[in-house]
């Protein structure tokens, strides 16, 4: 194999612990059936990424690694679960590249709808020592890969707003960091989007159908 092959994907997700995961559905639906959406949300996720993307997978979490849906799922895709460090998201990130390692991506778990065309391009660029970067329709971004670590990339941003993805790529400017970009996706955070993406998810349909949440 060569490095490519084993270049790494961090799936950074939360355990789907009722009140912990997708609270932001639960204007629409409770906090266990946000939870049960929060997993078929990363099994679709990673049932993509195993498919798309070329390197390894990885399975990061943010609170209770050892939850029985992780340890199963982690089992089912035959992938390694690390933890995350405390702090911010930007924080996590950051650690994740300097104690990892790169070249190395890292895509949030609720890009479900993730494309074939967006991990290839980005495993491409890394593979030429390149950056990359996956804007989100809400301001963010999806998926950032990272040929060395840039911890200026992850200083002062607002996570969690919409201004994300801009103070992102001021930063890179201001440093003279090149990040290649990737298709626009959408992320699955709002109510709105969970409708939209089961037209895409058959298992989410399903499951919105069975709770009569359609």
């Amino acid at each position: 194999m060569t490095d490519s092959d084993h270049m790494p994907l961090y799936v950074f997700a939360k355990a789907p612990i009722a009140g912990q995961v997708k609270t932001r559905l639960q204007t629409h639906c409770s906090s266990q059936q946000a939870a049960s959406i929060a997993e078929i949300l990363l099994s679709e996720t990673l049932k993509r990424c195993t498919e798309f993307w070329p390197g390894e997978l990885v399975l990061s979490v943010g609170n209770d690694s050892d939850h029985p849906f992780i340890q199963a799922i982690a089992a089912q895709y035959n992938i390694k679960v690390v933890g995350q460090c405390a702090g911010d998201l930007g924080n996590k990130m950051q650690n994740t590249f300097e104690l990892y390692g790169t070249p190395a991506a890292i895509i949030g778990a609720d890009v479900a709808l993730i494309t074939q065309n967006s991990l290839g391009q980005a495993h491409t660029a890394l593979s030429q020592h390149n950056n990359a970067i996956g804007p989100s329709e809400d301001g963010g971004y999806y998926l950032i890969g990272l040929a060395e670590t840039h911890a200026s990339l992850f200083d002062g941003v607002d996570w969690g707003t919409a201004d994300v993805m801009a103070q992102t790529m001021a930063r890179a400017n201001d440093h003279a960091i090149n990040l290649q970009g990737l298709e626009m996706i959408r992320d699955i955070d709002e109510w709105v989007d969970v409708v939209y993406a089961a037209k895409k998810i058959p298992e989410l349909a399903f499951y919105l159908r069975q709770q009569r949440l359609d």
